[in-house]
């Protein structure tokens, strides 16, 4: 008796694809409410456009009659949820019919996307710096960011306008485009790229230009000619003219095999890029109060000198990472839905950026450039570990030789309920360079990990903290759109020069308490955090505000 042949199995493909599109608050959220909270949930929905279904459809990575692909459906989601106007999105097979067709629900609800920003703060000096910023990242729910604000930062007042928008006309093409007109200069840029909407898009490219002038704080070292007491442990630096413009083009192409393995992109680029430090006649004030001579800056080996003209590198581009991701809460944000990218992800850029290459810079000498980017979620126990490191690097002659990296590792777990969490995070930073220039230091303070010191508070090319932090996320949630947390806190850092007298034994250290607010009605989610912070080495407690970051 013959065995008949096993008849071929007919894949699966794509059927109905439903949309559903609720708004900020559901209508059973509406229904469910009285009084003044059920008025200003109308009220919200009443102001907000619900996001395009056409916008929505754009952004899928599959068609009706298409192949069916689980890990299609599943990065159209991240991708849904990337984009910043979503709070919730879900997309799943519903059904499968006789003919092999599964329809496909494709389900999303809206963040409340119009921001009115304003915040206040102190700087080293005692200055004010303020914001005020208006901004939609989904204007008339066309899924297009635009805003206009004013301020004062660091060194100068000014206000902005920014434009942001996928999917140009209909194409795969993304516009950005930004302005500033500040007291003390000018900021324009321009963004046009078609990026990877996909793991498996066959290619990308990308094309930017900016010109910036403006007054840049340069910092310098307390044991450097314009330092009076190499222990100081403050930041040192004088305000300079600076102007930095740039082309810069790439693209890639995707190498490895569809669907399957780690991916990987590879390509060409180029950046031509103008930076020029101009030194006012005469002396310059430092923030110390002090009128100093900078001249010595423009002496052969100092790196202010090898920065100043035109660097023109070429480079050859490669990236790659995996396919493997996971769903969390609680990992950076605070409850919300977060996508979690396990395995390596690399992007590394390498070419000549000197001599016959048309730079100007420390007179022409030929050197190599570098400059990458890692980072690595893995599980680990009850939470989850991340690693990103940074870094940059010229080789050659010694005139033209630098480096720059840092490495940050936290640990991030979530222990009890789903909605009232026990916190733990923990994080460790170190960075270190070479021939750095002033112009980019690194900056330890309170957007960095201690709240007791200003935003610049410490300067330089080494850099070391560390911070631990318990937490609870409550389900308090004032007016439904945030959710109210709790945590105490220790912390403690350095940043220094290297030939100032002080080493990693010299640690700021800290402990304060705070609140954490996360948002549950938007889409970026990201953490806003009130802290009271005393700092161990004396002195009164801190307030500190701070929105987004590690910690």
């Amino acid at each position: 008796m013959s065995a008949r042949a096993a008849e071929p199995v007919e894949p699966l493909a794509i059927g109905p694809v439903t949309l559903i599109r609720d708004d900020v608050f559901t209508q059973a959220e509406v229904d469910s409410a009285r009084g003044a909270l059920g008025f200003l949930k109308r009220l919200s929905n009443g102001l907000h456009p619900t996001t395009s279904a056409r916008v929505i459809r754009h952004e899928l990575l599959f068609r009706e009659g298409e192949r069916f692909r689980p890990d299609l459906l599943a990065e159209t989601e991240r991708n849904l949820r990337a984009l910043g106007f979503l709070a919730e999105v879900a997309v799943a097979p519903v059904d499968t019919a006789a003919d092999g067709r599964v329809a496909v629900r494709v389900a999303t609800r809206d963040a409340w996307t119009l921001k009115s920003d304003v915040t206040w703060s102190l700087d080293a000096s005692g200055d004010a710096q303020w914001t005020a910023q208006f901004s939609d990242v989904n204007f008339l729910g066309q899924g297009v960011t635009a805003g206009i604000g004013l301020g004062r930062d660091l060194t100068s007042d000014y206000w902005n306008v920014w434009y942001r928008q996928r999917r140009v006309a209909g194409t795969g093409l993304t516009l950005g485009l930004d302005y500033a007109d500040r007291t003390d200069g000018s900021l324009r840029r321009v963004e046009l790229s078609r990026p990877f909407y996909a793991l498996d898009d066959a290619f990308g490219v990308e094309f930017r230009a900016w010109d910036t002038q403006w007054r840049n704080r340069f910092y310098l070292s307390n044991a450097g000619p314009a330092g009076v007491d190499p222990e100081r442990p403050a930041s040192l630096y004088a305000s300079l003219p600076y102007a930095d413009r740039a082309v810069e083009f790439g693209a890639q192409a995707r190498l490895s095999r569809r669907e399957v393995g780690r991916v990987w992109r590879l390509g060409l680029g180029a950046r031509v890029q103008e930076r020029l430090f101009t030194p006012e006649d005469g002396e310059a004030v430092l923030n110390d109060g002090r009128r100093v001579s900078l001249d010595w800056l423009a002496a052969p080996g100092q790196a202010y000198a090898r920065e100043q003209g035109t660097t023109v590198f070429p480079y050859l581009w490669l990236r790659t990472q995996g396919r493997q991701w996971v769903k969390a809460r609680h990992a950076l944000r605070y409850g919300s839905l977060e996508d979690l990218e396990l395995g390596w992800d690399v992007d590394l850029r390498a070419g000549p950026a000197g001599g016959a290459m048309g730079s100007t810079t420390a007179g022409s000498l030929p050197r190599w450039r570098v400059e990458a980017r890692v980072q690595r979620w893995s599980p680990l126990g009850p939470g989850y570990a991340l690693l990103i490191g940074e870094g940059e690097a010229d080789l050659g002659e010694a005139a033209v030789r630098n480096h720059r990296w840092n490495l940050a590792a936290g640990y991030m777990a979530a222990r009890g309920a789903q909605n009232t969490p026990w916190l733990t995070r923990l994080f460790v930073e170190a960075g270190r360079g070479s021939g750095m220039t002033g112009a980019r230091p690194f900056l330890l303070g309170s957007a960095r990990g201690i709240r007791t010191l200003s935003v610049d508070g410490m300067a330089g090319d080494r850099l070391l903290r560390a911070n631990a932090e318990l937490g609870r996320a409550t389900d308090i949630r004032p007016l439904g759109v945030f959710r109210l947390g709790v945590a105490a806190f220790a912390g403690a850092g350095s940043a220094w020069w290297a030939d100032e007298s002080r080493t990693s034994r010299d640690l700021r250290r800290e402990l304060g308490v705070g609140l954490r607010f996360g948002p549950v009605r938007s889409g970026s989610s990201e953490l806003a955090r009130v802290d009271l912070a005393w700092s161990l080495d004396g002195g009164g407690p801190e307030i500190a505000a701070v929105t987004g970051g590690l910690f």
